[in-house]
Formats: C-alpha cells, structure tokens, sequence
C-alpha cells in the first residue's frame, strides 16, 4: 500500500487500513481515508473518540443530523473544534434530477455533472 502526505497523514493512513477489522465489527465506526470516523453517535464508545482524540489529533462524525451537534460539542468539550460541512443526501433519481450539466472544458478530465 502507498501513502501520500505528511509523515502525520501517512501514519494517520496505514493505522486506518491495519485496524480494517476492528472497523468491521464495530457497529457505527467507519474508516474516514486518514482518520477514525463514526456515523452512529448512538453506538460509539466515547472512551474511544477520546483516545483517538489524544493520539491522532482528529475524529470525524459522518452524517450526524445537525440537531445532535450539541451533544458532541457537549462530550468533546472546549478544548476541540468541530468544523462542519453542508452535505446533500439523497436517492439516485433525486440527485441526478437536481444536478447542473456544463459542458466540459477542452482537455478537462470532468465530464462537466456537478451538483
């Protein structure tokens, strides 16, 4: 396997893939590309956010409704930052009827869909 980035990020990557089958079988844990992440705030051990908090230097919490950012703020305390991104979810014919067609520009490797 080739890791990319920081001496930081690359240790970040390959610790990810080495704990694949930890992943596996813990409900709500998600391998992130670099870091720990967890779509399930309900199912995870808040021990082990904290760890990877200590360790890693970063956690993601993926998809969670914007009603429950209180409670990780709350849990994670002030001494991390949560940044959060707007994201659109939404069924295959959904996201094709609301996505913008432009043309590609010429030797472009976009097809030109964006959403």
């Amino acid at each position: 396997m080739n890791y990319y980035g920081t001496e930081k990020q690359q240790r970040l990557q390959r610790q990810c893939d080495e704990a694949q089958a930890v992943i596996a079988v813990t409900p709500g844990l998600v391998q992130a590309g670099r870091f720990f992440c967890v779509d399930d705030i309900d199912r995870i051990d808040w021990a082990f956010v904290e760890d990877r908090l200590a360790s890693d230097g970063v956690f993601g919490f993926r998809m969670v409704p914007t009603t429950r950012m209180g409670e990780i703020h709350e849990k994670l305390g002030p001494s991390y930052r949560l940044d959060l991104w707007s994201v659109f979810s939404a069924d295959r014919d959904t996201a094709i009827a609301k996505t913008i067609v432009f043309p590609a520009s010429p030797g472009s490797f976009a097809s030109g869909r964006m959403g």
